[in-house]
């Protein structure tokens, strides 16, 4: 019975592809990205990396997101995912992204990233993948 319950926790194990661990972890934000611009607060503001005269880069890995500035290493996190409804998104599905207690709405169209304050009038932050 011992070899039964191996045989079948190892097939379980090796039975998994890339492909569901990349619905778990959604592939897509999965890599290096270039920040283009962030935009918000009331005044309607827009920073990009024209104006600021620096460069912030991110990476994310299976279990890591770390931030860099100038091509330094500024910051890294474990972060999870997940999607649910808010009252942001009118009862459809989102998806978020939580890293050092902060919590922000993202989304991924056309190689851009999104990453949104969870405020009407706060910050978004836009990134093209490398």
């Amino acid at each position: 019975m011992k070899y039964l319950i191996l045989l079948f926790t190892v097939f379980t194990i090796f039975s998994c592809t890339k492909e569901d661990r990349c619905q778990e972890l959604n592939c897509d934000l999965l890599g290096e990205w270039t920040w283009t611009k962030t935009c918000g607060t009331i005044a309607g503001r827009t920073w990009t990396p024209e104006s600021t005269g620096y460069e912030i880069h991110i990476k994310i890995n299976e279990s890591k997101i770390s931030f860099f500035k100038n091509d330094t290493l500024t910051k890294t996190y474990e972060y999870e995912v997940f999607e649910t409804d808010t009252l942001y998104t009118h009862g459809t599905l989102a998806s978020f992204i939580k890293y050092n207690k902060i919590t922000r709405r993202y989304s991924i169209e056309n190689g851009t990233l999104g990453m949104y304050d969870l405020c009407f009038d706060c910050l978004a932050d836009f990134f093209e993948k490398n």
